[in-house]
């Protein structure tokens, strides 16, 4: 079972595979270190790169929410159709943040149960803060995600047909 949040989708288009790439290509600014720190200059909604039929990008992020999903995709035809099948995962900043986080709870928590004579009380705080982060993970996952989903609907000019 999977505790991280990720999205499998498949788009529907009636554009012809050129004109999907040179769609994606007017919304996506080619990624580089350099151009992270000037990304809040672009008017481009996404960066990363394309590769031929395969695809791997992520929002900018302009409101602050480090949860984004990265999105990965590829463009392939299903006898006359055009499908575009994409994949939504939790970034890796944004895990090793959540596993940084986890580590340093435990080893609260471990501190207090010595502290307090292995009272089970002790876990109740520690149990709230990794239900609340995890909550609050999933919350602007999702977000993110729901945001994404509507504005590749509108770069593919496709509706979604597999969730």
């Amino acid at each position: 079972m999977r505790f991280l949040p990720a999205e499998n989708i498949v788009y529907k288009t009636n554009l012809k595979e050129d004109e999907v790439i040179k769609q994606l290509s007017g919304c996506v600014e080619p990624g580089s270190i350099m151009l992270n720190f000037l990304l809040w200059l672009s008017d481009k909604p996404y960066e990363g790169h394309i590769d031929g039929r395969n695809f791997k990008i992520r929002k900018v992020i302009t409101n602050g929410n480090p949860f984004c999903p990265r999105i990965s995709g590829i463009i392939y035809n299903d006898f006359d159709d055009l499908k575009i099948s994409v994949k939504m995962r939790l970034p890796v900043v944004a895990i090793a943040f959540l596993c940084i986080c986890c580590v340093f709870i435990v080893v609260f928590t471990f501190i207090v149960l010595l502290m307090s004579a292995f009272n089970p009380v002790a876990f109740i705080p520690s149990f709230v803060v990794l239900f609340l982060l995890y909550v609050i993970t999933l919350v602007c996952f999702n977000f993110g995600s729901e945001k994404a989903k509507k504005n590749l609907a509108e770069i593919f000019q496709a509706k979604i047909i597999e969730e």
